[in-house]
């Protein structure tokens, strides 16, 4: 019980050092309520998200429950960037055998590198051009079990042996692909498809498109 308290003591103590260094402003004499209120935000804003993946659920569920925490984490943002980088750590996070996935901007007929999380890459693919070129240029999904029988495949990780690729459509508009590659060959399946469709419809509906539009 001792070491509880003297446990509880030291978090308190590290707030506070952490409200007053932040709190540059704060002066003595200023209302406890409002010192407690600072510090309260300071530490919500601050706090890890914790995602939590059910290991028992059905591949249908876990998309779906997945789903509603990626809704969580990109709310109260709309920046396209943060939210793109946030969205590729949370595939690589969430999602099993995978060795990339991240976003390609659509810019003038090419696609420019975006936020990812994997190995470096290609920085600029033509539409047309691979799977991810193939998918801007058609405005539809990509899903290949096999990369290196797909004619045209750019290989940025020789790794690499199946691809997923989702357009982001807004308006009619391609602003992206979102990219996911595996090492493992059929990796991704119809089910894979349709539960990161749902989070790329997510990503477009908690996102600020307009400046890559």
């Amino acid at each position: 019980m001792a070491f509880l308290y003297l446990f509880s003591a030291v978090i308190f103590f590290f707030s506070f050092s952490l409200f007053f260094y932040y709190s540059p402003c704060l002066v003595v004499g200023s209302d406890a309520d409002f010192a407690i209120m600072r510090l309260s935000f300071y530490l919500v804003q601050n706090a890890m998200f914790t995602i939590k993946v059910d290991s028992t659920a059905s591949l249908e569920i876990s998309y779906q429950e997945l789903n509603a925490q990626l809704t969580a984490l990109l709310s109260g943002e709309r920046d396209l960037i943060c939210n793109a980088a946030q969205f590729s750590a949370f595939v690589m996070q969430t999602i099993a055998d995978l060795n990339w996935s991240g976003f390609y901007f659509a810019r003038n007929e090419e696609l420019v590198l975006g936020p990812y999380v994997g190995k470096v890459a290609c920085t600029r693919i033509p539409f047309g051009r691979g799977v991810c070129g193939k998918a801007a240029q058609t405005l539809q999904v990509q899903r290949i079990d096999d990369v290196h029988a797909f004619d045209g495949h750019i290989a940025c990780d020789a790794v690499s042996a199946s691809e997923l690729v989702v357009p982001v459509v807004v308006d009619g508009k391609l602003v992206a692909v979102f990219d996911m590659d595996s090492p493992k060959v059929g990796r991704f399946s119809e089910i894979d498809q349709a539960g990161i469709a749902s989070f790329v419809a997510t990503f477009i509906k908690a996102t600020d498109v307009t400046w890559s539009l």
